[in-house]
Parts: C-alpha cells; sequence; structure tokens
C-alpha cells in the first residue's frame, strides 16, 4: 500500500511541477518533418526562456498559391525586422490573428501553455493522454 502512495505522489509531483519557461519548435516548412503538422520524432524543441510564448506563422505567397509554415519562440520572431514590424500587437493563447502589414497574406498563432504546443495540436493531448494511462493501469496493477 505505500508503494501506491509514493507512485502517486511521485506522479501528483511531476504533474504539478511548474515550468521555468516554454519550450518551442523552432523550423520552416521546408525542414523534413515540419508540414503542416509537426513530425515529433524529426523536429526537436528549443528552450525560449519565461514570458513568452510558442509562435506558429502561416503565410501565403500571393499569386504563386505557396503556403509556408515558420515556428519558433516569439522573443526569436521579435529579434527579426521582417517579423517584428508585422507581428499582432495583441498576442493570447491559443489565438490566431492576422500580421499588421501583411493582413491577407500572414497568420500568426500564438499559445504558451504546454511545451511544444506550435506544433499539431492533437499530438500534445495524444501524448498527455497516452501518460496518464499508462499511469493509471500501473496504479491498478499495483492495487491489485
Amino acid at each position: 500500500m505505500f508503494r501506491v502512495f509514493l507512485l502517486l505522489g511521485t506522479f501528483c509531483g511531476v504533474l504539478f511541477t511548474t515550468a521555468e519557461g516554454i519550450a518551442c519548435y523552432a523550423c520552416q516548412s521546408n525542414d523534413r518533418g515540419c508540414g503542416s503538422e509537426v513530425h515529433i520524432y524529426l523536429q526537436k524543441w528549443i528552450d525560449c526562456g519565461e514570458d513568452t510564448y510558442c509562435v506558429k506563422l502561416t503565410e501565403q505567397k500571393k499569386g504563386s498559391g505557396v503556403k509556408t509554415i515558420y515556428r519558433d519562440c516569439l522573443n526569436n520572431m521579435q529579434r527579426q525586422t521582417m517579423y517584428r514590424i508585422d507581428l499582432p500587437s495583441l498576442k493570447r493563447q491559443n489565438y490566431c490573428l492576422p500580421g499588421r502589414i501583411n493582413s491577407d497574406s500572414r497568420e500568426y498563432c500564438f499559445c504558451n501553455d504546454l511545451d511544444g504546443c506550435n506544433g499539431a495540436g492533437h499530438i500534445t493531448a495524444t501524448i498527455s493522454v497516452i501518460l496518464v494511462s499508462l499511469v493509471v493501469l500501473c496504479l491498478l496493477r499495483l492495487l491489485h
């Protein structure tokens, strides 16, 4: 019984640990594994620090119809002039807005709830469900 409480306490400690910052994907759609969805084994997270967002920028080239996706930390994008002057003033969790200058061709989406949140949303949810399921199965096995 002691092992069950120890395992449950460890799980809760890991679950409710506060993070120092956020980690985001940093890639472009022409990189392998960084298309409309991120291939989690080919793309790695980078540490973005505190008080920032992960950004997914979708850009539709006028005339050609070519769609390009850029993913990075907000603080990295703010260092580059071409993005800094176009970034929307309002930044919210899970909120997408057009660019200030290129409003018809660029859309910026912001998130800061989970590491890697600027990848495909359902992948993060799937990993969380799998991890919680494994912990529950371990607990049930220890009880019997």
